[in-house]
């Protein structure tokens, strides 16, 4: 990283399925020997922002730190934290609050809703609007890396419908798709996959 980079790291994913704490400590450590001047750790879920923060007043120390940051975190400040950053570290976990958070409408201010174009009302719009506009850098980790998709076909049947049928992910490579976690075996299932949802699919 350059000097002086900034990277904003979102820890839903590991929230739902993992230990958020234990994920933002361990990639802060990486970032920084990568040459990050800092990586902020949020949590764009602000039900998930209150269970850390229970979660820290029960087990104590460092995590009862982490959970008051995390409850402290508002969508305003997750904003601006974005501009500031030079890339977007998203992480391993659960894919369906992905998909739901980053459509999720952000609950900004008057001051901050009115320095955003009208299309800019998500961290998906936002963060699209980003890779196109501007020197950004989107860097995910296997939910994460699905969710820079076309589709995110890893998503069960309950979840999709839970979205209301649309698996879309942020579509920053178009006509491609990413399967994490994939196996010699499942070519099969990939290219039935790739025919459904009329995209290429990349395994990783």
């Amino acid at each position: 990283c350059p000097a002086g980079s900034r990277v904003l790291h979102v820890l839903d994913a590991a929230w739902s399925a993992y230990d958020a704490y234990i994920f933002c400590e361990m990639r802060r450590a990486e970032l920084t020997s990568l040459g990050a001047s800092e990586t902020i750790c949020v949590v764009l879920d602000p039900v998930a922002r209150e269970d850390l923060w229970k979660q820290g007043q029960i087990k104590g120390g460092p995590r009862k730190a982490f959970g008051e940051a995390m409850r402290n975190i508002t969508d305003d400040y997750i904003l601006q934290e974005l501009n500031g950053a030079v890339a977007v570290f998203v992480e391993v976990g659960g894919p369906l609050v992905l998909a739901q958070q980053f459509r999720r409408p952000l609950n900004l201010s008057k001051a901050v809703r009115s320095s955003l174009a009208s299309s800019q009302r998500t961290m998906k719009d936002i963060i699209r609007d980003k890779m196109t506009s501007a020197a950004f850098a989107y860097v995910g980790v296997s939910s994460g890396a699905s969710l820079a998709g076309e589709h995110m076909i890893e998503l069960t049947a309950e979840d999709i419908e839970s979205l209301g049928g649309d698996n879309s992910g942020l579509g920053l490579t178009p006509n491609c798709s990413f399967f994490p976690h994939a196996t010699p075996d499942m070519v099969s299932e990939l290219s039935n996959l790739a025919e459904t949802y009329h995209t290429g699919v990349m395994a990783l």
